[in-house]
């Protein structure tokens, strides 16, 4: 192994582990809190692994069951499909909305909602690439394929117009861990 996602709280929460300790406080100034935004070395030399530690700010909007994206009320109710007897799609209407309350599902108004929201996205990377120190030059983002396009149906709609706003936002690079990527 090379790399792995670890959770915002483990390098924050009180003293640094042993495999935290020489990383954060070089880069920290001893035992001060530790950034989200920037990697840590698991281990000495070539056999090191790369801690990246997940993005709370993205990973909220994102995966958040009340405040993401995927529980908009416009987007395709996944526990509604089909029911009752035949193709009928619902939205998810809002939050705490019974099943048998929710709306009919608009997959025009639900595609302009992906839209918007991987707009407010992008911007939201930028925000947080520009109060970045300069030691940290990192926003993990990673999320579970299955939410796209299973659980959220818009979920690709979203990626795709994520992928395409960051060209406005030149200060937020997207890369991939593998070998020759800095901090992977």
């Amino acid at each position: 192994y090379r790399y792995t996602v670890i959770d915002s709280h483990l390098p924050s929460a009180g003293r640094p582990l042993e495999a935290y300790r020489a990383g954060a406080a070089a880069a920290v100034g001893g035992d001060a809190l530790r950034s989200a935004y920037r990697d840590y070395a698991i281990g000495h030399g070539v056999d090191a692994v790369r801690a990246l530690v997940r993005d709370p700010a993205s990973t909220r909007h994102v995966w958040s069951r009340d405040e993401g994206y995927p529980g908009a009320f416009r987007y395709l109710e996944f526990h509604k499909i089909r029911w009752p007897g035949g193709l009928k799609l619902w939205e998810v209407t809002g939050a705490g909305v019974s099943l048998g309350d929710k709306r009919s599902y608009d997959a025009g108004a639900a595609r302009a909602l992906a839209g918007e929201h991987a707009r407010h996205f992008a911007g939201l990377l930028d925000g947080i690439a520009r109060r970045a120190t300069p030691a940290e030059t990192l926003i993990v983002a990673p999320f579970d394929s299955e939410l796209f396009g299973h659980w959220w149906f818009e979920g690709p709609d979203f990626l795709a117009d994520t992928y395409r706003s960051l060209r406005a936002h030149p200060g937020v690079q997207i890369t991939e861990c593998r070998r020759g990527t800095p901090a992977c």
